[in-house]
């Protein structure tokens, strides 16, 4: 979680002991306003808190397919080279060597 998001969710309980401590009925229009933008902005840290866990486990997702990705193109590099290492060999002029009886 990140570090605004951990701010945001410290401050909400302040926003109760503000209403308190102007005066504010909790059962009038003001009260019933404060307590509503309270709820929003929980509801809004909560969204935040889910798309960044979502986003962290999409990320991790995408690593490991990047990284297979990576290895296979490896694998074909390799499987490459050993194709042009034999056919190298292959083409190369042989030395006959004849037994004299």
């Amino acid at each position: 979680m990140s570090v605004a998001l951990l701010a945001l969710r410290a401050r909400l309980p302040e926003m109760d002991a503000a209403m308190y401590a102007e005066g504010i009925d909790p059962s009038g229009p003001l009260g019933v306003w404060c307590r509503v933008q309270k709820d929003i902005v929980a509801a809004l840290a909560a969204v935040a808190e889910e798309q960044g866990s979502g986003m962290v486990e999409r990320l991790a997702s995408f690593q490991q397919a990047m990284q297979a990705a990576i290895e296979l193109v490896e694998a074909q590099v390799a499987l490459l080279k050993a194709g042009t290492e034999a056919a190298r060999r292959l083409s190369s002029p042989r030395r006959v060597v004849r037994a004299e009886c």
